[in-house]
Parts: C-alpha cells; structure tokens; sequence
C-alpha cells in the first residue's frame, strides 16, 4: 500500500512491510556482509515487518548539560518470519552509536538529516521526490542518512531513507550502498504502508 500524504521523514510512526516484489534481492547486500548463506535464503522467503517508533528527545539527555536543541530517536521493531525478530535504536545527532544484534553482529552507525546534495554518490541519490511536501526535516532537509559500519565483519552501509514515486505510488524507500574489501552492493528496498497497531 502506497504511503498517505501524512508519512514523512518527520513521522514515520507505524508499521511497514518490505514489498519485495518492487525491491532488490536482498541475498546480494546480506552475503557481503556476511551473512550466512542459509539465513539468506530464509530472509528471502520471509516476510520483513517494521514497526517505527519516531520521537524528541532534550539532546542534554544524552549529550550532557547546556546541549542545545532536541534530538530525534527512531527506534524499530523489526520481525522475520521463521526467524528472531530485532530492536534497533537509532539517533539522529550525527554521533556514533554501538548496537549489536544476531544478524549483523556489533556495528556502529551515526545518522543525520540530509538535504540532497548531502547524500553522496548517484546510487545514493537515485530516484527520490525532492517537492515540498518532502522538505519536513530541518532547515527544510528531505532525506534521513546513516552510515553504519561493522565492528567485526569489516563492511561499511551508506542508508538514505525517503520517499520515491513508483508505479505512480508514493513509497516510503531506502537506497543502500555497502561496500567491502573492494566489493560493492547496492540495493533499494521498498516498504508498503500497513498502519497503526490497534492496542
């Protein structure tokens, strides 16, 4: 399902699932990061189904006393079929973050809002609405960009998250570009509208 004119980079709030007939393969990115190639195969006859928590924070929460400003926190329930489920937590203050999970084992990623000129190379930047309705960030930014990069394994992800027009729907999307010893993988990864949870 196409995502309503409310979803933005500003309120991703609610559940999404990857449409993984209009994305990549993802056996490609997940073999470069080694990831095995059972679990792959698995993965790819999965289900893959996000749940966004986006809010503010006082950045003196985590930056000490007389830190200006808020910070935004995404944190993500994400479930596999046939496989364990994870919890990311991501900040959006452009400073590093450990997290580790059994998939990726321990990585660390920075994020930040991101203008398009911001974004990199042309993998990165394909494919995005740059319009109005998109400017939400701040300063009037349209893109949210995280580089992650694994503690153990050796790869490195560039991740912009947005909104792309595909087959004349609006889409909730994430261009990523991993690289490792050498190699390279790019992948777009498209996420159908599901709602709210009804508690």
């Amino acid at each position: 399902m196409a995502a309503p004119e409310s979803k933005n980079i500003s309120d991703l709030n609610g559940k999404w699932v990857l449409n993984t007939k209009l994305s990549d393969p993802t056996g490609p990115t997940l073999s470069l990061q080694g990831v095995g190639w059972m679990t792959q195969k698995l993965i790819s006859a999965a289900t893959i189904t996000i749940q966004i928590t986006q809010y503010s924070l006082p950045a003196e929460v985590f930056h000490g006393a007389g830190a200006e400003e808020s910070v935004v926190h995404i944190n993500i329930e994400q479930s596999v079929t046939n496989l364990k489920g994870m919890t990311e937590k991501r900040c959006l203050d452009n400073e590093w973050h450990e997290h580790s999970d059994w998939l990726f084992g321990t990585v660390r990623g920075k994020g930040k809002w991101a203008s398009y000129e911001e974004l990199g190379g042309d993998e990165l930047k394909a494919g995005w609405l740059e319009n109005g309705i998109e400017a939400v960030g701040p300063y009037g930014r349209t893109h949210i960009l995280f580089r992650v990069e694994s503690l153990e394994r050796g790869w490195v992800a560039n991740e912009v998250w947005g909104f792309q027009m595909i087959n004349n729907e609006r889409r909730y999307v994430r261009n990523v570009v991993v690289t490792s010893g050498g190699k390279v993988s790019r992948i777009r990864m498209v996420y159908d509208w599901i709602g709210f949870d009804v508690k």
